[in-house]
């Protein structure tokens, strides 16, 4: 009857321990949450004559990043040209052996 008891308690107790654990996370994230609300409605609050004005810098790192996607464009769509191409010489490939196998 003790070894009974004593299975109970250590249950009573992991659960006890796992309820006040996951409470804690729980409450952990409410207050974490109410912090960013708080932030985002200071930040959404902020006057208007402090916009954002881009610098010499600024544009040039962008043109660059342009330039950058504007090549990766093109390999991409001369990609997209050989695929085509080799998808063509598999189907001709699949279509020479189907007919092979027929004339046999």
């Amino acid at each position: 009857m003790k070894r009974l008891n004593f299975w109970k308690t250590c249950l009573g107790g992991g659960c006890l321990a796992g309820t006040i654990f996951i409470l804690f996370i729980i409450i952990n994230g409410m207050v974490k949450g109410e912090e960013h609300k708080t932030n985002t409605i200071m930040e959404e609050t902020l006057p208007m004559d402090s916009v954002f004005v881009p610098t010499a810098e600024d544009h040039a790192t962008l043109d660059t990043m342009l330039t950058q996607v504007q090549d990766i464009e093109m390999d991409i769509d001369t990609l997209h040209v050989r695929i085509d191409r080799i998808e063509d010489k598999i189907d001709a490939l699949i279509e020479d052996q189907a007919e092979e196998e027929r004339n046999k």
